[in-house]
């Protein structure tokens, strides 16, 4: 599927010139898990302010180590983005590599089995640490790859940069990548690095966020009997309860969803709704388990697919739980109040794109593998939210591809292979060469 695939010979000489920054490569991940850079809105980022800068100086350094020119930018002072960019002869299309180096809070910190999170470990070939996967090791083999390209004597027309953007975790690309493209360092196609175990991906489902209210009648709990009569809600309505009804719609609904083609290059089940908290409380000062509770609240998170938009999804969902709830006298009569939060938008690059072409030729020299066409069996898409949307909004066609699993970002032991980092970076440099006009 290649587009101005290289020679055996040039191949074989970056991918060797890769290899041979192996150590280099997983000292920069190491260096950059080292350094606390949970994300500035996260509380816990109170610890250590400042800890997404210092992980763009360690980036930079390592940038400006292998010729690259760096420059920093970003409307907030205090959580700079680095762009490095490694200057091409003139002629050849121009490619940008995205990555974020902000990450969440270490999750549940007891259940790792390394000391501390973001004191890396390696353990039978495997790099543990906070960010080891989403993503300081993706980031780190970015930086491999022109470095390989560099020792390899690589000359190249067009002109790469490398972006290390701030506030990706907490959806503040205003920040971040959307910053970084209105200051001008835009190309002619870009790769986003999150993981997705090296292969090549093309879409990324939806992200909104939302809320639900149910209404209830408080009443003393002793009276729940008279409530079982007819005629009992006019006593109490349990707003819990109701809740639950609710809860059992928005079940079914994810179930109907993944019985659907709602997409054909995700799997099945993959556009999903998981609550995320359930309360209630009681009569004002009183507390619930001794009233009936008054009101319920529901807060889920909601996966959608590209060709949606986020108004799309609240119709649907209100649409299916108001049927459902018209089934229940007091819902009826009382339908849940729904309120919309985050939407981050999907994206998709069509397949036919270039680079997409150019991509997939070089997965094929470094691996031996040929990329299959998207399927749900061969799913071509990423499965979370990434900043390839902004990117394609900004009118540049993206791929997302990198080392790693996205199944083990946000967890304990979160970790990513060396051999994967290794091999994404070679598939990194070989894409460059390609596409930014080697010689």
């Amino acid at each position: 599927m290649g587009d101005a695939i290289l020679t055996t010979e040039v191949v074989d000489a970056v991918k060797a010139a890769v290899a041979a920054r192996r150590d280099d490569l997983v000292d920069l991940a190491e260096t950059l898990i080292r350094v606390d850079s949970t994300n500035a809105s996260y509380p816990e980022a109170s610890a250590a302010p400042g800890g997404e800068g210092r992980a763009g100086d360690a980036l930079g350094e390592r940038c400006a180590q292998i010729g690259m020119r760096v420059e920093r930018v970003g409307p907030d002072p205090g959580r700079q983005n680095v762009i490095a960019v490694a200057e091409g002869g003139g002629g050849g299309r121009s490619l940008l590599l995205n990555g974020h180096m902000d990450t969440v809070p270490p999750a549940d910190p007891s259940a790792w089995t390394i000391a501390d999170p973001r004191r890396p470990e390696r353990h039978d070939g495997v790099l543990v640490g906070l960010g080891a996967a989403d993503m300081k090791g993706p980031l780190a083999a970015g930086w491999a790859a022109l470095a390989g390209l560099r020792d390899a004597g690589v000359d190249l027309a067009g002109e790469v940069q490398l972006h290390g953007v701030v506030g990706e975790e907490a959806m503040e690309h205003e920040l971040g990548t959307t910053a970084v493209l209105e200051a001008g360092f835009v190309a002619d196609a870009a790769i986003n690095l999150e993981p997705t175990r090296s292969a090549l991906t093309a879409a990324s489902p939806g992200y909104r966020s939302f809320a639900v209210r149910v209404e209830g009648r408080s009443t003393h709990h002793a009276n729940r009997w008279l409530t079982q009569r007819p005629g009992g809600e006019a006593v109490g309505v349990n707003a819990l309860e109701k809740a639950i009804l609710v809860v059992q719609a928005l079940q079914d609904l994810e179930r109907a969803w993944a019985a659907e083609p709602l997409h054909p290059w995700f799997p099945e089940g993959s556009f999903t709704l998981h609550p995320g908290t359930f309360s209630s409380v009681g009569a004002p000062g009183q507390p619930a388990p001794v009233f009936f509770p008054a009101e319920a609240l529901l807060e889920y998170g909601l996966w959608y697919p590209p060709g949606w938009t986020g108004r799309d999804v609240e119709t649907r969902v209100e649409a299916f739980v108001a049927e459902r709830c018209a089934a229940d006298a007091w819902l009826a009569r009382h339908p849940p109040v729904f309120s919309w939060g985050y939407d981050w938008p999907p994206f998709q690059t069509p397949w036919s794109e270039p680079i997409v072409g150019v991509v997939g030729g070089a997965i094929e020299a470094v691996t031996g593998t040929a990329v299959p066409a998207p399927s749900p069996a061969s799913p071509a898409a990423v499965g979370a939210s990434v900043d390839s949307t902004w990117i394609e909004r900004a009118g540049i066609p993206v791929v997302t591809f990198g080392p790693g699993d996205m199944a083990v970002a946000h967890s304990p032991d979160e970790n990513v292979a060396v051999d994967d980092l290794v091999s994404a970076a070679q598939v990194l440099a070989v894409t460059i060469a390609a596409w930014c006009g080697a010689p």
